[in-house]
């Protein structure tokens, strides 16, 4: 700890470890060897946290308890991190760690193969130096490595489940142990699960009973709760409400045991048994102070992290520093030295953990009530864009403070950036030397604690320097507008707005950005046109090739009057074509050709998939299959039997009078349909085809 002492279990534990590598021959390629030493590290790590309290607050927040359900726990953590800064990057890591070991270790407690891999991966990318978590393309990057591992889980469940229970090691430390008996439950089934019970009723008479001794009828009881309840059919060891009942009868037995231990020895900490009824159980932790002595401080501090990390964990996305700072201030003092657990001793206990409750209520309110700020679409007019900024940074709160300061750089790069710059691997916004010093003071402004974007006092800071900043653009205006390049609004995907907002940047359009012009004009055209509608029918393709023309032929000059009102009439024309196309009973289906990359065709189906009605409903289906057949399928054109109820749930649902891709659930449903087919294919159906 910080007083450079180690805690007797630990220390016993270290001992141990010592003593087996100490031994000559020790060998730790030895997989029995190996299993050990992994073992009594993870039971230092555990004992450890649990001992320092949870997390000490040194990081601002305490991770919330790992569930073993690899969905939600990576939920709780995006969420969690989410609420943090860079600084708190070490903290963000050995989250991570744990969360890692606790739902992807293999039988053998390793992390290895694939998995070694994508864990390596998102490990560098916290690491890295733009890695950011209030950024939520970061966040996506860490969720796409997610899936992946996710993909692997699936195949090393199915792997082991074939290959038997295992059963773990039992150490005599209850909460390791327990933690490691339901990571086991990831390989248990109907067909093992008596293996299992014969495991759980070993694992309670070594935790529970006295050597050589039976349980007390207390503790039987309570076990054969336990067994009974595994031994129904409609138990499920993938059922969270299952679990969560064995849960609170292993730790019903625990407290059970320990109390009685504890009154025998007569020296014992007042254990508390953590119910879910929060108000119940805080009060039985602070009547628990009063049994709280030296000789019995460490249980004491074991025990109430546990409470503390149970009712505590905070995954809101508003700041909670100061909870953990109360919790931080709660445990520094009851591990002191100099601490007497007198009355006023204990008093100063029980008014720093009543504190420590009101503040998380709080937060919990705050954070039912939370209004994101709104992300904000610049169009590149500078007079109504201000408005919409200011109006937004109306509504920015202490919560929201961050983002709306993003909004006000944002701005301030859209309008007076001349592109962008790479430094020390960090993308940034590239600004003329002109500008700097304002955009430099600006920058420091809205960093200071005391800055609100909200207040009538802060936007008018704002207004000053961002009207600086246009002052200085109009005297230098053909120095700065040689080295600018082409801004193109953000792509809404409405096709209305797309276009007007693009006829408007085109005034913006110079000497020195008519490429730059180009290119945003058939990002736009494929994003908004081809993508969505060029397979309805040729007259499209030919409209959408009509635009395109005008943009591709060098002679044409954007900055004209005669060449903008050609673009706005070619736009006029493809619009029409597509809204007759939609209004008729008759739309044809041009099928796109599917290419040898199954991540573009999946784009492809997509979006084919997003045009279906009742019209087309057949040269739809012919062109899912014929992805499937070209992805999944044998060269005769069938499929493996494995992957025919997918595969029929996706073209019945497409199929259904009630299919609707405009509704995000479909999306999301055709999306995991289409992820269950590639995951078994990859899990049962290649090796087959390929070996």
């Amino acid at each position: 700890d910080k007083n450079q002492k180690i805690e007797k279990p630990i220390y016993d534990l270290a001992e141990k470890l010592l003593s087996i590598v100490g031994t000559p021959g020790f060998n730790f390629g030895d997989a029995s060897t190996q299993n050990e030493v992994i073992q009594i590290l993870g039971q230092m790590n555990y004992m450890l946290n649990k001992y320092q309290g949870p997390g000490e607050g040194k990081f601002g927040f305490i991770p919330p308890p790992i569930k073993g359900n690899p969905i939600e726990d990576q939920t709780n953590f995006l969420d969690t991190i989410s609420a943090l800064n860079k600084e708190q990057k070490s903290a963000i890591i050995s989250y991570l760690i744990t969360l890692i070991n606790s739902n992807y270790k293999d039988i053998n407690g390793k992390i290895k193969g694939r998995f070694y891999d994508l864990s390596n991966q998102v490990y560098n990318l916290v690491y890295s130096e733009e890695f950011d978590p209030q950024n939520e393309s970061c966040l996506n990057k860490i969720r796409e490595i997610f899936r992946e591992m996710d993909k692997e889980h699936e195949k090393m469940l199915t792997s082991a489940s074939e290959n038997g229970y295992p059963k773990p090691s039992i150490t005599n430390n209850y909460d390791y142990d327990k933690i490691q008996l339901f990571e086991s439950f990831k390989f248990a089934n109907d067909y093992n699960k008596y293996d299992v019970i014969n495991y759980i009723t070993d694992f309670i008479k070594t935790e529970f009973a006295k050597p050589g001794s039976q349980l007390s009828p207390e503790l039987n009881e309570i076990a054969n709760q336990i067994i009974g309840h595994i031994s129904q059919d409609s138990f499920k060891f993938n059922s969270e409400d299952d679990l969560a009942y064995l849960r609170s009868c292993l730790d019903k037995l625990w407290y059970t045991f320990k109390k009685r231990v504890n009154e025998e020895s007569g020296n014992g900490y007042d254990l508390i048994l953590i119910t879910g009824n929060k108000a119940e159980d805080l009060s039985n932790l602070i009547l628990s102070f009063n049994s709280i002595t030296n000789d019995n401080k460490l249980e004491a501090i074991a025990s109430i992290s546990d409470f503390v990390t149970n009712y505590y964990s905070f995954t809101g996305k508003i700041p909670s520093t100061e909870l953990y700072q109360l919790i931080s201030e709660f445990f520094d003092t009851i591990k002191s030295d100099d601490f007497v657990f007198n009355v006023e001793g204990k008093q100063r206990l029980t008014d720093l953990i009543t504190k420590i409750d009101l503040k998380y209520d709080t937060l919990k309110k705050q954070a039912e009530s939370y209004k994101p700020f709104p992300v904000l679409h610049f169009t590149n007019n500078a007079y109504s864009d201000k408005i919409y900024l200011f109006k937004a940074l109306d509504t920015v709160t202490p919560v929201t403070r961050h983002e709306g300061n993003r909004a006000i750089m944002n701005y301030v790069g859209n309008y007076f950036g001349i592109g962008n710059e790479s430094e020390n691997g960090k993308e940034d916004v590239k600004y003329d030397e002109l500008f700097k010093p304002t955009i430099i003071q600006l920058n420091k402004l809205i960093q200071k604690p005391e800055f609100d974007a909200a207040s009538k006092a802060g936007q008018d800071e704002v207004k000053e320097l961002l009207s600086q900043l246009e002052t200085i653009r109009k005297q230098n205006e053909d120095d700065i507008n040689a080295k600018k390049p082409f801004l193109a609004s953000q792509i809404t995907e409405n096709r209305e707005i797309d276009v007007n907002n693009f006829i408007s940047d085109l005034s913006k359009v110079t000497k020195y950005n008519h490429n730059g012009a180009r290119e945003a004009a058939l990002k736009l055209i494929n994003q908004d046109f081809t993508e969505k509608y060029a397979y309805m029918d040729y007259s499209v393709q030919e409209a959408i090739k009509e635009v395109k023309n005008i943009f591709l032929d060098p002679s044409n000059d954007l900055t004209q009057a005669s060449t903008i009102e050609l673009i706005k009439q070619g736009f006029e024309k493809l619009e029409s074509i597509i809204a007759e196309l939609l209004n008729s009973e008759n739309i044809k289906f041009i099928p796109p050709e599917l290419s040898s990359d199954l991540g573009t065709n999946e784009i492809l189906l997509q979006s084919v998939i997003r045009q279906a009605n009742k019209n087309n409903i057949n040269e739809i289906i012919s062109f899912v299959i014929q992805f499937l057949t070209k992805h999944y399928g044998y060269s005769d054109g069938t499929f493996d039997t494995a992957l025919y109820p997918p595969i029929m749930h996706l073209l019945n649902t497409i199929e259904s009078d009630s299919f609707d891709y405009s509704d995000p659930q479909t999306q999301i449903d055709i999306d995991q349909i289409i992820r269950d087919i590639n995951s078994i294919h990859e899990r049962k159906v290649a090796p087959k085809k390929y070996y």
